[in-house]
């Protein structure tokens, strides 16, 4: 009567229940679809021919070939574009780059390892500007305490020197008998 012949369709593998407490429980104890290689991979390959028979399917729509399929099954352009993007998706969700790693990390222990190590690497190169903040922090502090030491001591020698300048005028003066000042740089000190 026009309908879709569900008799037709076989999918070897896959058993399609209720997803009730049971599928829960089963879940939790390992029955995991996409754990199993060849069940993934079966599962590709129906959503990669679903793909190509919406391509098809387009292609035909925007060349204006309607086969005029029963009432209510056809399907627009716009709507199979729709399903078309929704089977990208899966395509990808199913054979993607991250799906392909989230793979490697559960079936090879060695992946996993150097995945750990990776990680740990990355946690460890988080914790080095720490360390460098307090080493950059501890010499910051010992830099400001030998600069406080060096003003102090500049401010002694600029005392020092404008006595020193005093007592030589005061020297000159009482030798040439006249009053002299020292001018130039040392003023400025």
């Amino acid at each position: 009567a026009g309908g879709i012949d569900w008799g037709a369709l076989c999918i070897e593998g896959l058993e399609v229940r209720d997803g009730g407490a049971e599928a829960e429980a089963e879940a939790d104890g390992g029955g995991d679809l996409l754990a199993d290689p060849s069940a993934r991979e079966l599962l590709y390959q129906e959503v990669a021919e679903v793909d190509a028979f919406l391509r098809e399917r387009r292609a035909e729509l925007a060349a204006g070939q309607n086969d005029g399929g029963p009432p209510g099954v056809e399907r627009t352009l716009p709507e199979v574009d729709a399903l078309a993007a929704v089977t990208a998706q899966a395509e990808e969700l199913l054979a993607g780059k991250k799906t392909q790693r989230f793979v490697l990390l559960r079936t090879s222990a060695r992946y996993l390892d150097q995945t750990v190590k990776r990680v740990e690497v990355a946690k460890a190169q988080c914790h080095k500007p720490v360390a460098q903040r307090s080493a950059l922090d501890k010499v910051k502090a010992e830099q400001a305490e030998e600069a406080k030491r060096t003003r102090a001591e500049i401010e002694a020698l600029r005392a020092a020197t404008r006595d020193a300048q005093r007592d030589l005028e005061a020297e000159l003066s009482a030798h040439f008998k006249s009053a002299v000042k020292i001018v130039g740089e040392i003023s400025q000190i």
